[in-house]
């Protein structure tokens, strides 16, 4: 028995499962997943679990990872209303949560966590394009435009709250001793990372730098 409630970070990684399972089959080439298990993890499952988190619709540092939740459902069935939903989650995250230079509302600790625990909706939709004659339901929902090839790390806001992680960096590359941020607290590095991947330059030697390697020698 689950001894914890369901939460959308549980439902994210169970939506993964099923995305990397739905179509395997046996050694005969038989689906591992009859009709009635996929139409039962589907529909009372992922589409349910998924239907009922929307309900929270919270910018906190933990609401967020209901847009994470809702941008894979979304993607994973095509429902590309609700991918949209996602996305307008976000950016009134970013909008109402950040500052105008990126720097987050509360403590550097919790800007951390923040971004934490929406950082998967940004790699899942990186490139993301609405489906040919999709007319969003709601003409409020981020632009009145299609979305085309969307790139949340080039430019944008999350740009600026990735890149504040690290310009907020005091002497000895930690972060601000503030509120309830300890003063040993070192970098983030899965932000340094995302920088390095996404925009390399000056980012991919700031990673060497931190993690005291080349990436040739402790991955890339």
């Amino acid at each position: 028995a689950m001894k914890t409630p369901i939460n959308p970070r549980t439902l994210l990684s169970l939506a993964i499962a099923y995305d990397l399972v739905r179509e395997a089959t046996d050694a005969k080439g038989r689906p591992l997943l009859d009709e009635a298990t996929d139409r039962r993890i589907v529909n009372d499952l992922l589409q349910a679990g998924c239907t009922d988190m929307e309900h929270w619709d919270s910018l906190s540092n933990k609401g967020t990872a209901v847009f994470v939740l809702s941008a894979a459902i979304g993607m994973l069935f095509e429902e590309p209303d609700r991918v949209r939903s996602s996305l307008d989650g976000f950016e009134r995250m970013l909008d109402k949560r950040y500052h105008f230079d990126g720097h987050y509302s509360e403590s550097p600790g919790y800007a951390a966590h923040n971004l934490h625990n929406v950082s998967e909706l940004p790699d899942l939709l990186n490139g993301y394009t609405d489906p040919p004659g999709y007319q969003p339901a709601d003409e409020a929902w981020l632009s009145t435009g299609r979305i085309e090839n969307y790139n949340p790390f080039a430019t944008g806001r999350y740009n600026l709250a990735l890149q504040a992680m690290v310009r907020m960096l005091v002497p000895g590359n930690r972060l601000p001793n503030l509120g309830d941020t300890v003063f040993d607290t070192g970098p983030t590095m899965p932000v340094v990372e995302t920088l390095a991947d996404r925009l390399g330059g000056r980012y991919a030697a700031l990673l060497e730098l931190l993690q005291g390697a080349p990436l040739s020698e402790k991955g890339s």
